[in-house]
């Protein structure tokens, strides 16, 4: 059982049509993240205001997340996560630039909360998988 799982998961990783999904998923994420970088005010979703930072946290929590899904097996996960970081707080700086938007310090810690915390959860998944596919490969 715990084989036949393996084996599916790597045909599937291997899977042209998923490896295009997965960039694809990458390309919308980045699109999201810029568009509510861009945007002047937070979004409503059913009535219900989020917090700027909560944001911040979630939106480099999925850019994480979505690097890794797509990018994972090519790049080493510190690699995506000091690339996230400085995108953030690149992007963080330049909303200066901008006429309706500000830099804040506190926005860069929430961007790199967010980054961390999908680093470790992203980090803890590839380590079980990596550990589950040692102790139940033939």
């Amino acid at each position: 059982m715990y084989v036949q799982t393996l084996t599916m998961i790597n045909l599937l990783l291997n899977n042209l049509a998923f490896n295009f999904v997965r960039r694809l998923q990458l390309v919308l994420a980045i699109i999201i993240y810029l568009a509510l970088l861009l945007s002047d005010n937070p979004p409503l979703i059913d009535g219900v205001s989020f917090s700027d930072k909560s944001l911040h946290v979630l939106g480099n929590f999925l850019l994480f997340a979505s690097l890794w899904v797509a990018l994972g097996d090519q790049l080493k996960m510190w690699l995506i996560f000091i690339s996230v970081c400085i995108f953030s707080i690149t992007a963080e700086l330049a909303q200066s630039l901008t006429l309706f938007r500000t830099s804040d310090t506190l926005d860069i810690v929430a961007n790199l909360c967010g980054a961390f915390l999908s680093y470790a959860i992203c980090y803890s998944a590839r380590y079980l998988y990596l550990r589950y596919q040692n102790t139940h490969h033939p």
